[in-house]
């Protein structure tokens, strides 16, 4: 896929990414709903997920074409440190920038994270992050202070105040909702078969492995109601899921796989409840789906998570990392489950008026407007102040990863 000549005043969005995810599948989205009032531009690698999927109306420009932007475009980015992008320095200095953060951990600050609690690695720990901390703390403060900088929920800013040690004034109006596409699924919820259909949705791998584990492991537990339980995604994790799954002795699981994301709507629709965090659970509320919002780990999770219906979360959550406050002293999961096969109409309809309310398309145009006009921050501003540049410790960390053979960083990104 070749370069396009691009029109006067782009909304650019820039995420390469060769495989499906939830922030490829949440700009692929937008563009289709901004382009009614934008000239869109998706910034992929030529065979990336979002050049592969690129909506009718919306024009693709390839990541190693950053120069051929037009000088007015307004960037759109995931929240994350400007020395992770390659080559930034070849966007024209005049294109604002706006970071809109996707994940808690975005501005993760650490090196060696693992050695904190351990002493004397705790000690090179501290050395080695205090430089990516003062920057990232230093860096986001200036987006704050030329409005370039939102956020998708409150967990989100609560996990930059936890990191960098600020504390965000106002947070409530640095808030930018995500979204999906528009409605649907308006007719009646009813469960009519022998077995609960439930179902978890999306990527099997990182930070979602753990709490997916736990699901299967507490569900196999409780005896009523009975289920069976399908695994509708793919990633790095899904071989030891899949092994977990055949060590059950009471859930029947299923692995579907990966689903191109335009056909959701017909597999959500063999789906009783869904088990999701993020872009994929939005799914389940917009298609009237009870949804049961899961949250995170990177760690095995102990004791009994306390699992809650999308619109119990605060702050808009979509997915928080899990901590004591979201466990539960007795296991709460099964009274939720045989509540919800009672009363899934009204469970759905729930779901689905706090997606109308929160994240429908006509709420996220009208926030997004008013977001993109303040934002100050350019390229200019950026490369001028050298954050497009990485830390000496990130620099030091990968020439070392490159003499053992393990420079690998993601395709499109600098490290």
């Amino acid at each position: 896929m070749t370069a396009v000549t691009l029109s006067k005043g782009n909304l650019v969005f820039y995420f390469p990414f060769p495989t499906v995810g939830g922030v490829s599948i949440l700009f692929i989205r937008l563009a289709k709903v901004l382009k009614e009032h934008w000239s869109v531009v998706l910034m992929d690698h030529p065979d990336g997920y979002m050049a592969q999927n690129l909506p009718e109306g919306v024009e693709f420009l390839s990541i190693f074409d950053k120069s051929s932007l037009q000088p007015d475009s307004i960037l759109i980015l995931q929240g994350c440190h400007p020395w992770r992008i390659a080559n930034f320095e070849d966007f024209p200095g005049s294109i604002r920038v706006l970071f809109w953060h996707l994940h808690p951990d975005n501005f993760f600050p650490y090196v060696f994270y693992g050695w904190r609690n351990r002493f004397p690695h705790r000690l090179l720990h501290l050395f080695f992050s205090s430089n990516r901390l003062r920057r990232g703390k230093s860096f986001v403060v200036k987006l704050l202070a030329r409005d370039s900088l939102f956020f998708m929920d409150m967990p989100n800013v609560r996990g930059v105040e936890a990191h960098l040690g600020i504390n965000i004034e106002s947070p409530e109006k640095r808030i930018l909702r995500i979204s999906t596409d528009k409605a649907e699924g308006s007719g009646t919820t009813t469960f009519s078969h022998e077995k609960l259909r439930l179902a978890w949705l999306g990527r099997v791998e990182d930070f979602k492995t753990s709490i997916l584990l736990h699901t299967l492991e507490r569900l196999d537990k409780i005896s009523c109601p009975k289920s069976k339980f399908v695994i509708i995604g793919s990633g790095k994790d899904l071989k030891i899921v899949e092994n977990f799954s055949k060590s059950l002795n009471n859930l029947e699981v299923l692995m579907m796989g990966e689903v191109d994301f335009q056909q959701i709507c017909e597999t959500l629709s063999e789906v009783d409840v869904l088990f999701a965090m993020g872009t994929s659970a939005l799914e389940g509320a917009r298609f009237r789906v009870p949804t049961i919002l899961t949250d995170f780990s990177y760690d095995q999770i102990e004791g009994f998570y306390r699992y809650e219906m999308i619109y119990q979360k605060e702050g808009y959550s979509l997915g928080e990392r899990i901590d004591h406050s979201h466990l539960e002293d007795t296991c709460s999961l099964g009274s939720l489950l045989e509540d919800i096969a009672l009363n899934p109409n009204l469970y759905a309809s729930r779901c689905h008026e706090y997606w109308k309310e929160f994240f429908s398309p006509s709420v996220f145009v009208s926030e997004f407007d008013s977001v993109v006009e303040k934002t100050k921050m350019t390229c200019k501003d950026i490369v001028d102040c050298g954050d497009h540049l990485a830390d000496w410790p990130t620099k030091m960390l990968y020439k070392m990863r490159a003499c053992q053979g393990r420079y690998n960083p993601k395709p499109g990104w600098q490290y």
